[in-house]
């Protein structure tokens, strides 16, 4: 319940929350009010099929 009062959720949403929306939710909660708790992904870099080495 402490994270759903975090969410200003009640009581009712919480519990109909599933797993999945909750914790994109309190993510985007904690990357709101403390940004260095959550490290972004780094740039994925695109290779085609010519640049890998075979060994």
């Amino acid at each position: 319940m402490y994270v759903a009062g975090l969410l200003n959720w009640t009581q009712e949403e919480f519990l109909d929350a599933t797993p999945n929306y909750w914790m994109k939710s309190y993510i985007l909660w904690l990357q709101v009010n403390n940004p260095d708790a959550v490290q972004q992904p780094e740039q994925v870099k695109e290779v085609s099929i010519d640049q890998i080495p075979f060994f």
